[in-house]
């Protein structure tokens, strides 16, 4: 949907993009780099408006048009390291040419693939098959490599807080109008039916590609010499970041992938108008994302901390807007609200990362940022359109609880305070307690030795409470299985009460999901919140971790044990016996966590 992603940060030194190239100050490559992002996202987003109708003319559920993008977000996931790594063997422009031409393939095979499955040629199996292979992994793989290479590029072009700010604003900028342009190009197209977008949004990326090969200076298909330095997803001066645009990326995904639905069921927008209104809400936001940062965040000059503040705080209230929002025109209002957040929180997001590593770590930051924001679009679709399923303002309550955590997190972490950027790097090593100095006293010995063994506990207890946080993700899952929805919890219920006629059946079966869903989404919050404190090496993590291991077990032995007025237990026993195995990773992870508490009475460090 929409990507985003120097050895002393205090004056980070900017690099040759690549031999012989203009300098790295020269305006006019960042600007068709910016160029390339633009068409990307516009043949894109010419497409993303009709595919609510489309996937319901297709008889494709909201859940199998989920699975179709978090389809092409893993293949972004995937291969973004793997097209860094071509951009310094073969120079970003053959990269960002193959781009544009891999995605111009994949989205002319979904047009072929959806003409046929409108006609009825195909059955739906085989149809959603192809969509998932064309729209999904081919056209997911080929965009993944245009906003690792452009933000890599822009990383080595750049020196400085502000000048780095300004870069990512400026390709973050390209992308957003890229998503203005689309939506309202592919609305208006979809006037003459849902094919015309579908087969002008190849032909336009086709067009760019021309542009940019003809354009776009053959020193930047020069090689640029050794492979980037690896940087791990939970490295300590990256993932606060990397988590923040995972959850921003998330909650607008949710919102723009159900947005269609929305507009049918709350507002009754009839099929034929509902692809226009699509396209409108979404140029809402886009037209936001564009003004924040080509504008206002240009103007502001603001560090990136307090964009990643701002930006979160303004997605709050937007999401907040969307979950009440009456009429198409709240709707917008909410998603305006989250494009001006967006706009503030990314180029903080691209920036502050970036800023943090070396020059030969530019290219993996740049990868890890695309992989991650596509983390997000792999999940978002999936949760967003399973929540909607249990009611129209689930997702977007669930997404607006979620960002205000995030917040919170952005305001209290201190890994993206004011000073963090210079505090991460370098850090002067006492030379004293260096592991592999040979001349360590006996009592220093004896504290690394307390330390390692701190760490490999904290790590162990965060691997746990990772093991809880996916079985709580698969627990919450489970009873949305069968056909239809609920499916184990509604024989459950009319084998309970056999006078309930069907209509009964359904409410109570959905007030159960809702239920579940809400205590689910608590459970994951609760769990990312402990993670976090752990990995921080926070005092209070033991105790927040008791007390969730204490409110998730009293929450599944009651879901377990209690029984309703027909005598038999409320829910189905293999849900209540499933919704203990979170307390278990729970139980183990506590275990460690307070035993690292004992072992660490002189030596307080976070894991990283």
């Amino acid at each position: 949907m929409f990507d985003n992603a120097s050895a002393a940060v205090s004056a980070p030194t900017a690099t040759p993009v690549s031999r012989g190239s203009d300098p790295p100050s020269s305006v006019r490559p960042i600007l068709l780099v910016c160029v390339a992002a633009f068409g990307l996202m516009t043949g894109q987003q010419m497409v993303n408006p009709i595919l609510a109708p489309l996937a319901r003319e297709l008889g494709l559920s909201e859940l199998a048009l989920g699975v179709v993008m978090a389809v092409g977000a893993s293949g972004v996931v995937f291969a973004s390291g793997f097209w860094v790594r071509r951009a310094h063997a073969r120079g970003h422009r053959a990269v960002l040419l193959t781009s544009l031409g891999g995605a111009a393939v994949g989205l002319a095979g979904f047009a072929l693939v959806a003409q046929i499955g409108l006609s009825g040629s195909l059955p739906t199996w085989l149809v959603f098959v192809l969509v998932v292979l064309s729209r999904g992994l081919l056209f997911g793989i080929a965009w993944a490599a245009t906003p690792a290479t452009a933000q890599s590029y822009i990383a080595a072009a750049t020196a400085g807080e502000v000048e780095r700010v300004r870069g990512m604003a400026s390709f973050g900028a390209a992308q957003g109008l890229g998503l203005a342009v689309g939506p309202a190009l592919g609305g208006l197209l979809s006037i003459g039916g849902l094919l015309v977008p579908m087969y002008a949004a190849p032909v336009v990326l086709v067009l760019i590609a021309i542009v940019l090969a003809a354009r776009l200076p053959r020193a930047s298909a020069q090689p640029l010499g050794a492979a980037p330095k690896r940087v791990r997803v939970l490295d300590r001066r990256i993932w606060p970041f990397l988590l923040i645009g995972s959850g921003l990326y998330s909650a607008i995904t949710i919102v723009l992938m159900t947005a269609g639905f929305l507009l049918q069921d709350r507002m009754h927008v009839p099929t034929d108008r509902t692809g226009v209104q699509t396209g409108l809400i979404t140029l809402a936001g886009a037209a936001l994302i564009v003004v924040v940062q080509a504008v206002v965040v240009r103007r502001l000059a603001w560090p990136p901390h307090r964009l990643i503040r701002v930006g979160c705080a303004t997605m709050t209230a937007g999401m907040i807007v969307v979950a009440a929002a009456p009429t198409a025109l709240w709707l917008a209002l909410g998603v305006a609200m989250l494009g001006a957040g967006l706009g503030f929180g990314m180029p903080g997001v691209s920036a502050a990362p970036s800023l943090r590593a070396t020059a030969a770590e530019q290219g993996s930051v740049a990868s890890l940022v695309n992989a991650t924001v596509a983390v997000a679009f792999a999940l978002a679709p999936l949760i967003g359109n399973g929540l909607y399923e249990v009611g129209t303002a689930v997702p977007y309550l669930a997404s607006a609880a979620a960002l205000l955590a995030l917040t919170g997190f952005a305001i209290g972490h201190r890994g993206i305070g004011p000073d963090s950027t210079q505090a991460a790097v370098n850090r002067p090593v006492d030379p004293r307690t260096h592991p592999r100095n040979p001349n360590l006293h006996r009592e220093d010995r004896q504290q690394e030795g307390t330390l390692m063994r701190t760490t490999t506990t904290s790590h162990s207890a965060i691997i746990a409470m990772c093991l809880g946080l996916v079985l709580t993700a698969a627990v919450t899952a489970v009873p949305f299985l069968g056909s239809p929805r609920g499916e184990l919890i509604s024989r459950h219920i009319a084998s309970g009460y056999p006078s309930y006629s069907a209509s009964e059946v359904a409410t109570a079966t959905d007030t159960y999901l809702a239920g579940l869903v809400i205590v689910g989404v608590l459970g994951l919050i609760c769990w990312a919140a402990c993670i976090a404190a752990a990995w921080a090496g926070k005092r209070w993590a033991p105790w927040a971790a008791l007390g969730g291991l204490i409110v998730g077990a009293s929450i599944a032995l009651f879901d377990l044990t209690i029984r309703d007025t027909s005598g038999d237990t409320g829910l189905p026993p293999l849900i209540g016996w499933l919704g203990l195995l979170p307390s278990l990773a729970g139980l183990v992870a506590v275990a460690l966590l307070w035993t690292r508490r004992s072992d660490r009475s002189a030596v307080i460090e976070p894991v990283l």
